[in-house]
This record gives C-alpha cells, sequence and structure tokens, in this order.
C-alpha cells in the first residue's frame, strides 16, 4: 500500500471514494457530462493485478476524457481548469498504487 504524502496515511479505494463524494466540482461534471462517469468507474474498480501500471492506467483515463473535460471540452460549462482538475484528480486518487510505488 502506497503512502499519501499530503496526509500521511496509508491509501484505501474506501477513503479515495469518501473523498471523491466530497468533490462538489467532480459531481457538477458529471451531472453536466454524464459520459465522464464510465471514467471515474474505471479508476474505481480498477485493482492492481498482474501488469497493471498506475501511471499508464491514469495518461490513458485522463486522455480519454480530455474532450469532455477542460480546455477540449464539449460543452463550454466544462472546458474550465477547476472542473478538469476535480476529475483528473479524482481519477488519479482513485487507481490503487501499482508495484512500483513506496509504501
Amino acid at each position: 500500500m502506497s503512502t499519501n504524502k499530503l496526509t500521511h496515511t496509508r491509501w484505501t479505494k474506501r477513503a479515495a471514494i469518501a473523498r471523491m463524494e466530497q468533490q462538489p466540482l467532480l459531481v457538477e461534471a458529471l451531472r453536466i457530462e454524464p459520459r465522464l462517469q464510465r471514467f471515474v468507474d474505471e479508476a474505481k474498480t480498477q485493482q492492481n493485478v498482474d501488469g497493471y501500471n498506475r501511471i499508464r492506467t491514469y495518461i490513458r483515463l485522463r486522455n480519454a476524457c480530455s474532450s469532455l473535460v477542460g480546455w477540449f471540452a464539449e460543452n463550454a460549462s466544462l472546458k474550465t481548469r477547476e472542473h478538469y482538475s476535480a476529475v483528473t484528480q479524482t481519477i488519479a486518487d482513485l487507481l490503487p498504487p501499482d508495484d512500483v510505488d513506496p509504501s
């Protein structure tokens, strides 16, 4: 398990989900653009299985949602840095540590 450098606590999926539920901009982004939900759900259900690489998975999910939130968003309401950060930081937080993350 990896240590969260901000809180010095061990990462858990349960805590990541609790943090996600406290993100009003994420909730707003998902309401405006429901297609973002599949990327959040994928991060939420990701397990550390053989061959899993957290960074590659994060980059793939971040790139996949780039037409839906942030500078290139289809919906003008989601072309904000704040919405982009809420979505991408939530995805990053939901992904479990991989075998090379420091513990």
